[in-house]
């Protein structure tokens, strides 16, 4: 009896282990989250590092955390950039709360460094996981029947935007769309009668920020030439490879004239290639 006894204590303790281990990586993965008043959607990729921390990535920020009665708990660091919405600052506290019954979903708390209430805008998630078998074969179905077998994913549709440019404002213009949030570009304008170019810096976004439901077709950002003069445009893709907008300089001083001026903004891609930004030719 008392072989059996522990035999059984030993397979209890095992079980034990085992869901103990499950709980504590139910965190790790990747997650998709939104903010519920932004509408704001985040990637966050969760590790959990050897110390028992578990590390997160998203946009522009890193969070750092331990687990507390089956709840993420700890801090976040951030560098916003100016199209950032969420209210949430350089850094805070952060609180994820498993949904009941659903360990594949949170509900997430933030408070801004300073503050000592939690923010009404809610940070949730919900556990990106791999597709089950059968879900993998109806894919490969569908695919057959769209002659895409040979493709495993599709382009992300920001990328767009991605290549080289001819326009009428700032000449030749190259473009790199790394996300939603982060779509640069460096152009060159020649003088006319010199050998010179006016050298031009873009930074900007997909309009609606990474929500997934927001046009890709508009993209807006900032503007400036090496000279100091700065702006913001606004463009709109009309067709494909076309797009056309404006753009609207600052006047300092005005010194006569209107505190700002706009001008048209018009393109053609010459190239989908993805074109380096080290140089501005």
């Amino acid at each position: 009896m008392k072989t059996i006894h522990l035999f059984f204590t030993m397979v209890l303790l095992g079980i034990t282990t085992i869901q103990l281990q499950a709980q504590t990586n139910d965190w790790v993965g990747e997650w998709n989250t939104r903010f519920t008043h932004t509408d704001a959607l985040w990637k966050l990729e969760i590790t959990k590092n050897s110390y028992g921390e578990y590390i997160g990535t998203f946009p522009d920020g890193k969070l750092v955390g331990k687990i507390t009665n089956g709840e993420l708990t700890g801090t976040y660091t951030r560098t916003p950039n100016s199209f950032d919405r969420t209210g949430m600052g350089k850094m805070g506290e952060f609180r994820f709360v498993p949904t009941a019954n659903n360990k594949n979903k949170f509900t997430g708390y933030y408070k801004v460094e300073g503050k000592d209430i939690w923010q009404a805008d809610t940070w949730n998630g919900e556990k990106k996981l791999p597709p089950s078998l059968v879900e993998q074969i109806e894919k490969r179905e569908r695919e057959k029947k769209l002659g895409t077998i040979n493709k495993d994913f599709l382009p992300d549709t920001h990328n767009i935007w991605t290549g080289t440019w001819q326009t009428d404002a700032v000449g030749k213009l190259k473009i790199v769309a790394s996300d939603r949030l982060h779509i640069n570009g460096k152009a060159n304008k020649p003088i006319a009668g010199s050998n010179r170019s006016t050298l031009f810096d873009l930074e900007g976004a997909i309009t609606g920020g990474s929500n997934p439901n927001s046009s890709v077709k508009y993209y807006q950002g900032t503007i400036k030439t090496k000279d100091g003069k700065q702006g913001t445009y606004s463009v709109y893709m009309t067709d494909e490879g076309k797009f056309s907008g404006h753009i609207t300089w600052s006047n300092p001083g005005h010194r006569g004239l209107a505190a700002t001026t706009q001008e048209d903004f018009s393109g053609t891609k010459t190239s989908s290639s993805t074109p380096s930004l080290v140089t501005y030719y």
